[in-house]
Order: structure tokens, then C-alpha cells, then sequence
């Protein structure tokens, strides 16, 4: 069951930082989190114990560097990872509560990694973005063994992974090959929130929102991330800015050569239950998001061939009857209009193809007929 004081007490650290906020030209707006706090607290709480957890794995010097990971009950080592990064506004939210994406995963042999990262005040953009591009590091030297790493990451989670994907990674020991992204309600252009509440903690210059916005980076992804899968996702009562920046933040991938990426505009949802929702497996984009691992999809591919193969090949006693051709079927396997007439039963022999003595009396002629 899962530990209600837990998320009651994530819930009211969450409710103390989370006020009246000024937005733009002096609106308020009340962020209510309270729903999607509690929610995200349950599903953690619920993953946790349908997976194997190793909790608060360092990546990093810093007390925020941390991660926590969801291990699959499965033996195999080639199973598919995924890198979760919370939103927030950069400000708000943890680890702690991004564990609820793990529980539709688990079941499908899939790993999960929550990412922590020090939020504003305490980090500032420039150290958010390189704590995430260095828990991806930490993560492929850890897990060597994984068939593939995937992203997913939700509003200020979001403008991170994708910030990710576009990292020069000759400055890193490794390079990943990041297959797939999954890019949630994100802010991909910086430049818009500098007037915002938003930046008041986060204190970002121009110089720095424009270093940071993955829409100008699109040439480095390019070069790093060509390979990737990318669907950049949007809730259809998102505001008009998120949907904005999606909607142009997809039209500048797809018009670049080399590029995959997709849109989905998720009905019927806003900007967070778009995320909560992906605690179900029937989910939507549960199930677009969701990596299929490599061996299972190798096997769709080839089975076919091997099929045709074992038929080609495979001597006839391995093979079941209704695939062997009739001249390689022993007797008692044909049907009756493939046998040849000696092989027949007499009940299924045509009258002139019977020897006279078990004709009926009717149809023998009358010099075979006896006397009486």
C-alpha cells in the first residue's frame, strides 16, 4: 500500500513553496499543485513496491546529484532504459515524486531512472542543464548492458532532456546513443519567461536563456541525436504559450533534414495529467512512449524468415502433417481421394475396382452368379 504520510508530507513541502505568483504585466496566478503533487507521490509510492529500488544513487559531488532507480523483476541484462526528469518550473518538485512512470514499465521489462537535480535558487540554469547531461553520463557507464536508453522528461523536464539531446558530447567520456525522447509539455525558447516570475529565482540573463533554449541548439542535435526518435507531446488544454513553443519547437525538427520526430496533441488533457496519466498502461502515451525491448523486437522481425526457413529445411518427421507436402504423408495420413486404389478400404473402392466375391449380388453379372 502506499505510504500516505509520505506523500502528505512531500505534498506540504511542496504547498510551503508554492504561493500567489506574479506572471506577466502583474496577473496572479495560484499554481495549485496539490492534485498533481499527491498524485505523483502515489504513483512513486506504487512503484516502489512493484520494483527493485536502489534509491539515491550518486551521480555526482553535490547532495542533489542523486538518482533513483526502477529494476524490473527479470533476468535479463538487455532490457531498455529510460531517464525520467521531473518539471517544476525548475524550481519546484524532485525525484521523490518521479518514480510513477516506473509502474506501467516495470511490468514490461523496462528500467527506469528518476533524475535529481539542484533546483532554483540553489542551482541556476547553467547547472541544472550540466547535472543532466551528467547523470546521462553516469548512467551508460553504470549500465553498459542496457539494449537502449530513452528520455523522457515533462515541462521543465522537458526544455532538459531536450537540452540533452542537443549536447556536444566530445567534452564527455562517453558519447550515448540515445534512441528515443519524449518530450512533455516542455519550454524549448528561454526569451519568453526572462520578464516572468519564473526567473526570479532562476536570475537568467539573456545571454544565458539563449545558450540554454533548445530551439537554438537544433544544429548541435542534429549532429549528436540524428538517430533519435523524438515526439515532442502537448495537452490540448495547455496554455497557449506551452502549445506554442511545441507546436514550433516540432516544426523546427521536422523542417531539419535527417531529423525523426512526431507531434502529439494529447485530447483531453492539461498540462498535468498529461504526465499523471502515464501511470496507466493503456494510457495513450504510455503506449507510444513505451521502448519495446531489443530482443523482443528482433524476434517480430525475424520470425517470418525463420518460419519459412524451418519449413525449407527442417526434415519431415519435425515438420506437422498439414505442412508436409502428399507424397511424403505415410498412408494412414492421406485423405481417401489421395490414396491409390490399393490402399483404399473396400467400402471406398468404385464397384469395378472389387474383386467379384465382395461385390453385393445385385451387381455381379449373371455368370458369376452362384446357382442358388
Amino acid at each position: 500500500m502506499p505510504n500516505k504520510y509520505f506523500c502528505i508530507r512531500r505534498l506540504h513541502y511542496s504547498l510551503v513553496k508554492i504561493h500567489f505568483c506574479k506572471v506577466n504585466k502583474g496577473v496572479c496566478l495560484c499554481i495549485f499543485l496539490r492534485v498533481h503533487v499527491f498524485g505523483a507521490c502515489l504513483g512513486t509510492e506504487r512503484a516502489r513496491g512493484l520494483a527493485q529500488t536502489l534509491l539515491n544513487v550518486p551521480y555526482g559531488e553535490s547532495e542533489g546529484e542523486k538518482l533513483d532507480v526502477y529494476v524490473p523483476t527479470t533476468t535479463s541484462l538487455d532490457v531498455p532504459l529510460v531517464i525520467y526528469l521531473h518539471g517544476g518550473y525548475w524550481q519546484f518538485l524532485s525525484k521523490e515524486e518521479s518514480g510513477f512512470m516506473a509502474v506501467p514499465l516495470v511490468h514490461k521489462g523496462v528500467v527506469v531512472v528518476a533524475v535529481g537535480y539542484d533546483i532554483a535558487p540553489k542551482g541556476n540554469m547553467d547547472l541544472m542543464v550540466s547535472q543532466v547531461r551528467r547523470s546521462v553520463v553516469s548512467v551508460i557507464q553504470q549500465y553498459s548492458h542496457i539494449s537502449g536508453l530513452y528520455l523522457c522528461g515533462h515541462s521543465a523536464g522537458a526544455h532538459l532532456a531536450a537540452m540533452i539531446l542537443s549536447t556536444d558530447w566530445s567534452q564527455y567520456s562517453v558519447t550515448p546513443q540515445i534512441k528515443g525522447a519524449f518530450l512533455v509539455s516542455g519550454i524549448y525558447d528561454l526569451l519568453p519567461i526572462l520578464s516572468t516570475y519564473v526567473n526570479e529565482p532562476l536570475k537568467m540573463t539573456e545571454e544565458v536563456a539563449l545558450r540554454n533554449s533548445p530551439s537554438q541548439l537544433v544544429p548541435q542535435l542534429k549532429l549528436s541525436s540524428s538517430n533519435c526518435d523524438i515526439v515532442v507531446a502537448v495537452a490540448q488544454k495547455d496554455s497557449p504559450e506551452f502549445r506554442k513553443q511545441s507546436e514550433d519547437y516540432y516544426k523546427t525538427l521536422e523542417s531539419t533534414e535527417g531529423l525523426k520526430v512526431t507531434l502529439e496533441d494529447v485530447p483531453n488533457t492539461d498540462h498535468f495529467n498529461i504526465i499523471e496519466q502515464l501511470v496507466d498502461g493503456d494510457y495513450h502515451l504510455t503506449q507510444v512512449g513505451t521502448p519495446i525491448p531489443t530482443s523482443f523486437s528482433l524476434f517480430l522481425l525475424i520470425y517470418p524468415f525463420l518460419f519459412l526457413l524451418l519449413l525449407l529445411l527442417a526434415p519431415p518427421y519435425l515438420l506437422p502433417p498439414y505442412l508436409l507436402p502428399p507424397y511424403l504423408l505415410p498412408p494412414y495420413l492421406l485423405p481417401p481421394y489421395l490414396l491409390p486404389p490399393y490402399l483404399l478400404p473396400p467400402y471406398l473402392l468404385p464397384p469395378y475396382l472389387l474383386p467379384p466375391y465382395l461385390l453385393p449380388p445385385y451387381l455381379l453379372p449373371p455368370y458369376l452368379l452362384p446357382p442358388y
